[in-house]
């Protein structure tokens, strides 16, 4: 199987346009907390999505709790670091 190619990513960041918002519950405190909600066809390689946030798909949704910020890669996947660890805790 050929390994897929990596779309290019901008240097700077792209912060990433919310849909909307909805109440999840935050798993550190038990507490609904207000996330912005995205929409993943939106998404494209450099978008930055901080947390809480929920992005949605046609059949799934990623969870993004408020520690972490999400990101998409260049091969399109959606990448969760946790803010105070940064990068190097994947």
């Amino acid at each position: 199987m050929p390994k897929p190619k990596a779309l290019p990513v901008s240097k700077k960041k792209i912060k990433a346009k919310p849909i909307g918002k909805r109440e999840i519950i935050d798993q550190a405190t038990g507490r609904f907390v207000t996330a912005s909600v995205y929409a993943r066809a939106d998404l494209m390689p450099g978008s930055v999505m901080p947390g809480p946030a929920v992005i949605v798909e046609n059949d799934t949704a990623t969870v993004v709790g408020k520690a972490y910020d999400a990101s998409i890669n260049g091969l399109g996947y959606i990448v969760l670091d946790h803010r105070t660890l940064g990068k190097n805790a994947r």
